[in-house]
């Protein structure tokens, strides 16, 4: 292989890299506007209803929690504290992510 070969393939690796981001802000962005329309238009969603967004209980939700899992978003708490509750926008940024996260899972098959 000679130099000149080597420098085209490095530099079409960095645009199909630069694609991909590309692609994937797009993604993102479509994401987060499905979200926005399907939401409650409410400022806060509470617990339970995130723990049915994701398909998992509540109770599951609070143990996974309090075993640590720091994969979930940390709620807050108004008044008297008993409600715990999730910023809108924070929701709907932390799903996106997630989703897209899980659409863009490589699979890695031998031949």
């Amino acid at each position: 292989m000679q130099p000149a070969d080597k420098d085209l393939t490095v530099r079409s690796v960095y645009r199909t890299e630069e694609l991909s981001s590309i692609a994937r802000e797009d993604a993102l962005a479509r994401i987060r506007a499905r979200l926005q329309r399907d939401l409650p238009s409410r400022p806060y969603i509470t617990d339970t209803e995130f723990a049915s967004m994701i398909g998992i209980a509540r109770k599951t939700l609070a143990n996974r929690r309090a075993a640590g899992h720091s994969r979930y978003p940390v709620p807050i708490r108004l008044g008297d504290g008993r409600q715990a509750l999730h910023p809108r926008d924070e929701l709907i940024e932390w799903l996106a992510q997630e989703e897209l996260q899980q659409r863009a899972r490589t699979v890695h098959r031998c031949r």
